[in-house]
């Protein structure tokens, strides 16, 4: 048995990897999310907490944990914040299996906390963390392009072809994040991205990370 911690900038962020997600819970892992940001808004703090309780349903993570950082707001001025919530949280669960975002994804908050992720990198302060992966999160990771020499070249694939139609409804919980083709996070580009990185490892359809670090 595995400890997985998943760690979601944004409520949604969890749900384009989930396939690998229900995986790990198939084969009797533990796995938790963080949440690292959500809106102060009460309209959208209420409409999101009710679409993480959905998903929850869905993924059956054995905890969840919610940080207090507003979506936009992380900067390098607090980004020890964000590192000291998730050291806390760490600490406590002592993963083995750490999944992180793209330090070359479009979005602020996700180069910001794979800075802050990259931290728990080191085994001498955090043994129990044999796996660090970063993932891909589409409309963020394929706009990525600030930095050419940081472009996501996954290495590692997960065969989630008995997974994905359950993907797939974990995604459309999401519907104010979702939308018609050509749009990235649309149900058409969630597919064809895992039929394509399902081609790369001769499955139906995969999941695609870039493995920082693998201790076997």
């Amino acid at each position: 048995m595995k400890k997985v911690l998943f760690i979601a900038p944004h409520p949604d962020d969890e749900a384009l990897s989930c396939g690998t997600l229900l995986k790990h819970k198939k084969y009797g892992d533990k796995v938790f999310c963080v949440y690292v940001t959500m809106s102060k808004n009460k309209t959208e703090l209420i409409k999101k907490t009710k679409y993480i309780e959905k998903v929850q349903k869905k993924l059956n993570f054995d905890k969840y944990f919610i940080g207090k950082s507003e979506p936009t707001k992380i900067s390098k001025k607090n980004l020890t914040n964000v590192i000291d919530f998730l050291r806390k949280i760490i600490i406590s669960i002592k993963p083995s299996v750490l999944y992180i975002p793209n330090g070359n994804d479009i979005h602020s908050d996700h180069r910001l906390i794979y800075d802050a992720c990259v931290t728990f990198t080191k085994s001498f302060r955090y043994n129990s963390i044999n796996e660090v992966l970063v993932y891909e999160t589409l409309s963020e990771t394929n706009f990525g392009i600030r930095d050419q020499k940081k472009l996501f070249y996954p290495n590692t694939f997960v065969d989630i072809s008995k997974f994905f139609k359950q993907k797939i409804e974990i995604c459309k919980i999401y519907k104010s994040e979702m939308g018609s083709h050509p749009f990235p996070r649309s149900i058409l580009s969630i597919k064809s991205n895992a039929i394509m990185r399902g081609s790369y490892a001769n499955c139906k359809y995969a999941e695609a990370f870039m493995a920082l670090k693998l201790l076997r």
